[in-house]
């Protein structure tokens, strides 16, 4: 993880955004992996301690189908949609990053 610890926001601004794959730093992220980068520093699937990941994982999906109004089954599918786009992303990360971890 970098010094200077960046928002999810952040990531999505430095790296990108990507569907269909939690992403990484080469390729950019979805929400789910630019909010677990930004909790954790760890690249979901990549990582050395996948377990912390996949916990802050299921932290997000909560987070964020509860912010707009989906069962956490359907998450997934709204954030994958081809008719996404960065900005519905940005929008839901605002809102839930600075939502505790506890």
């Amino acid at each position: 993880m970098s010094e200077m610890a960046l928002t999810p926001v952040e990531v999505i601004d430095q790296y990108g955004w990507k569907q269909n794959g939690y992403g990484s730093t080469d390729e950019g992220f979805c929400l789910v992996g630019a909010y677990v980068y930004a909790k954790t520093g760890l690249t979901v699937g990549k990582s050395i301690n996948p377990l912390r990941a996949y916990e802050t994982v299921f932290r997000c999906v909560d987070l964020a189908s509860k912010y707009l109004g989906l069962a956490k089954d359907n998450f997934l599918s709204w954030q994958d949609s081809p008719h996404r786009t960065k900005e519905e992303i940005i929008i839901v990360l605002e809102a839930i990053q600075g939502v505790s971890n506890d």
